[in-house]
């Protein structure tokens, strides 16, 4: 998977990327591939989390 992207100008930041989900269903290892954003604004010289999205990757068009 590509490595993490992150832009960022003097107040506002974006990271965004992709990891693998793992859990266990019905005594099965199972993994999801996934992808996540998070946006952060800076306020009073403090970075504070303003939104963040995780979600399975869609499934692949045919």
């Amino acid at each position: 998977m590509p490595s993490p992207t992150f832009a960022d100008s003097s107040n506002t930041a974006i990271n965004t990327g992709y990891y693998t989900f793992s859990f266990e269903k019905n005594g099965e290892m199972k993994t999801l591939p996934a992808r996540y954003s998070f946006s952060l604004v800076k306020r009073d010289g403090k970075w504070l989390l303003a939104d963040h999205h995780s979600s399975g990757m869609p499934k692949p068009v045919k």
